[in-house]
């Protein structure tokens, strides 16, 4: 898929905050978030089956990457444009936050400095 290379969407970015298009920034951060809903139960696998087959590292990979992907594209959208998106934007970046904190917990890592800036999005989504 070469459009969600990261060379590619880092340009699409920069063209989406600059002409404020909504329904670009939705659509990478809904793609985001369904990479992250398919993934987290493979990548975190509940206690019972955790035992036996342990976490999948390329699960893991990937949720991080999509979590990251959707800070650098919070990141990329002004404040106005942010607090003028769709409520649906809410719980995409709630998503990436709750994979974020649940990897931490369970794998007794150190929380990624982009949740700081998920939480500051949702901040600032939730003001509409």
């Amino acid at each position: 898929m070469k459009w969600r290379s990261s060379e590619v969407n880092a340009k699409n970015l920069d063209q989406a905050a600059s002409t404020s298009d909504s329904t670009g920034v939705l659509g990478a951060v809904t793609f985001d978030t369904a990479v992250i809903a398919l993934y987290q139960r493979l990548a975190l696998p509940p206690k019972g089956l955790g035992e036996v087959h342990g976490p999948w590292y390329h699960a893991i990979q990937r949720c991080l990457s999509a979590c990251d992907e959707m800070s650098s594209i919070i990141r990329a959208v002004s404040d106005a444009d942010l607090e003028n998106m769709s409520p649906h934007m809410i719980f995409c970046i709630f998503v990436a936050a709750r994979f974020y904190l649940v990897h931490a917990k369970i794998l007794s890592v150190e929380i990624p400095r982009s949740l700081d800036l998920l939480i500051y999005g949702l901040k600032t989504c939730g003001q509409r």
